[in-house]
C-alpha cells in the first residue's frame, strides 16, 4: 500500500470545501491547509480499506472528468 495522503486516516476529503479538485485538509495541519492525494508525511496512519476505496472511486471520478474535459483539445 502507498503511503500517502490518500490512505492517511488523517486526511480529510469529505469535510474538504476543494473536494472536487482532490485538495483536502489533514487533521494535524491547519484546516486552510490543503493537501494533494500524493502528498506525504511521517505521520502516516493507514485508513480502513472502505474509507480507502470510497476515495480511490471518488479521485478515479475526478480524473476521468479531468479526461473528458481534455478530450475537447486546447487550441
Amino acid at each position: 500500500m502507498t503511503k500517502s495522503c490518500a490512505t492517511c486516516t488523517n486526511w480529510q476529503l469529505k469535510a474538504s470545501p476543494l473536494a472536487r479538485s482532490g485538495m483536502a485538509a489533514c487533521e494535524l495541519n491547519e484546516r486552510w491547509v490543503l493537501i494533494p492525494p500524493s502528498g506525504r508525511c511521517e505521520c502516516w496512519k493507514q485508513a480502513i480499506p472502505a474509507t480507502i476505496a470510497a476515495r480511490v472511486s471518488w479521485l478515479a471520478k475526478l480524473d476521468a472528468k479531468a479526461a473528458r474535459k481534455n478530450e475537447g483539445g486546447m487550441l
